[in-house]
């Protein structure tokens, strides 16, 4: 398959915001001739009110200098309240009152406008590249947390329902123009369209109505393509016509790619354990940029998982009446797809030079390991539709506090009444206590070498009632968990209302969390 082609460069206009007095020495020329396009404002409204109007700056070259009395503090203070781009300080006198004024200034560089003409533009190639860096950063955070929230999502949806949520899903989470699902029919040897969607009105696009008289299109396989999809899973086309073997004919394909203003194809096979259940197609605008092939593997590997295990849920139903070896399957092909993906999260995290991306996915492969020792746990025993939390908390919290530097150091005190709740529940529940757990390792202990978790679990009428406690910092005083912006803690509140159930926050000497939640009636 082909491999993308590299963007050209874009052309980047800055913002020199520079006092009058600024004359021969200002670093304009020397910027226009490095090929940035350069617009001079001599004020702080003029240069407020331009990054306001023109949304083509990307970064603002400020001079300290600037209109005097801390002008330059200020509107540099102020960028991020209605700006998201990159400022960098220029002055003529390091040192001064001036200088002083902006050191307290988050900034992306700082250079004297002495220097020579390379070093300012390696400052702000240098500003740039950190920008970028850390927008990229922050869209594959993103990404992350949809494909996490999109693989907990999908455990709920029947087997007939999944290439639409996956679609849907797909073209929110990689911001592409359509996505379209072809299922594998491994007897025949053909891709079969089963359905797409777009980012727009389906009914009123041209893709639309072309597209829903292609549904159940049939697309043989070859053998070199087949090998193709299965050994490198991720491809790059230029063409529906290409991305359909020939199938859609060319002249059909060019009217298509007009109307979608297509600028970038990608596929990806649904491959689950060496065996082909599909592809997934998306086409996208150069506007937005494609996906990375590490996000559409793990997208892809979710979803042809859950194709597999559902498949070979339905597939079992209609064969054998014992409900408790059809768990035993799934169980066991859940520990496997676990495995598999904690293993590719755990050397991707180690294979990452960004230690926030690391970090983000050592805390994807934490969640995925509270549901892994469920499903160990359930492998094992005999009863599949219940689990005792004495037999499944303990290990959970040991597991989860032993992934961290200090868990050796941390004592784990565990009171769990003997009483069982569905596997489900326990899931769920294992989930939120991989959170709880994990925020306690992260900031509850940062300045001391040694501390104390409980655990504690009982039935109490209809209700259950879990509390973990540590006796840590405690939470900030301006930390709000109901209102925080945490991926933790919201999936935390999110999991407890699936549950019917309601969380509470405590800090006195330490954090307290306490669950409250109904006891499935039988």
């Amino acid at each position: 398959m082909k491999t993308p082609e590299t963007s050209p460069p874009r052309i980047r206009r800055v913002l020199l915001a520079e006092p009058e007095s600024a004359g021969e020495t200002s670093p304009a020329p020397a910027l226009e001739g490095f090929g940035y396009e350069v617009v001079v404002e001599r004020s702080e409204s003029g240069a407020e009110a331009r990054l306001r109007s023109d949304p083509l700056i990307g970064l603002a070259l400020l001079d300290v200098d600037l209109d005097g009395d801390g002008a330059c503090a200020r509107l540099a203070a102020s960028i991020p309240e209605f700006r998201d781009l990159p400022v960098v300080f220029l002055d003529a006198k390091p040192g001064n009152a001036a200088s002083e004024r902006v050191r307290s200034v988050p900034r992306y560089g700082y250079v004297s406008r002495n220097a020579a003409p390379f070093i300012l533009r390696s400052v702000l190639e240098t500003a740039f590249d950190l920008f970028e860096a850390r927008n990229r950063l922050s869209e594959r955070n993103r990404i992350l947390d949809k494909i996490n929230d999109y693989a907990l999502r999908l455990d709920g949806i029947p087997l007939e329902s999944i290439y639409r949520f996956a679609l849907e899903n797909a073209v929110d989470i990689f911001k592409a123009r359509i996505s379209a699902a072809n299922s594998y029919d491994e007897a025949g040897r053909v891709l079969i369209l089963e359905d797409f969607a777009s980012s727009e009105d389906e009914s009123r696009t041209l893709i639309g109505a072309v597209g829903r008289r292609m549904l159940g299109m049939r697309t043989p396989v070859s053998e070199a393509n087949y090998r193709r999809m299965v050994i490198e899973r991720v491809g790059v086309v230029s063409s529906i016509h290409e991305m359909s073997f020939g199938k859609v004919p060319g002249t059909v394909s060019n009217i298509l790619q007009q109307s979608l203003r297509a600028d970038w194809f990608r596929g990806v096979a649904l491959l689950s354990e060496g065996q082909l259940y599909g592809t997934l197609i998306l086409v996208g605008q150069e506007s937005r940029p494609p996906p990375e092939p590490d996000e559409l593997l793990a997208f892809a590997e979710i979803t042809a998982s859950t194709l597999k295990r559902k498949a070979a849920e339905q597939r079992i139903r209609h064969l054998l009446s014992e409900k408790d070896l059809l768990l035993h399957e799934v169980h066991h092909r859940i520990k496997n797809n676990m495995a598999t993906v904690i293993g590719l999260l755990d050397l991707q995290s180690e294979s990452v030079a960004d230690e926030a991306a690391a970090e983000a996915l050592r805390e994807a492969k934490s969640r995925l390991q509270s549901m892994g020792t469920l499903y160990e746990k359930l492998y094992r025993t005999e009863n599949l539709r219940e689990m005792p939390l004495g037999e499944y908390i303990p290990d959970l919290a040991a597991e989860i506090v032993g992934m961290f530097p200090k868990g050796g150091f941390v004592r784990i005190e565990t009171r769990i009444e003997e009483f069982n709740l569905p596997v489900k529940t326990v899931s769920v529940l294992g989930i939120i206590l991989n959170e709880l757990l994990t925020n306690a390792m992260k900031y509850a202990f940062r300045d001391r070498e040694e501390g104390h978790i409980r655990i504690t679990a009982a039935r109490k009428g209809r209700r259950v009632a879990v509390e973990v406690r540590d006796d840590g910092a405690g939470l900030p005083v301006s930390l709000d968990p109901f209102k925080t912006s945490s991926f933790g803690l919201r999936l935390v509140r999110v999991l407890t209302d699936q549950l019917g159930g309601s969380v509470r926050f405590e800090s006195k000497g330490g954090t307290a969390v306490f669950l409250d939640l109904p006891y499935p009636g039988r």
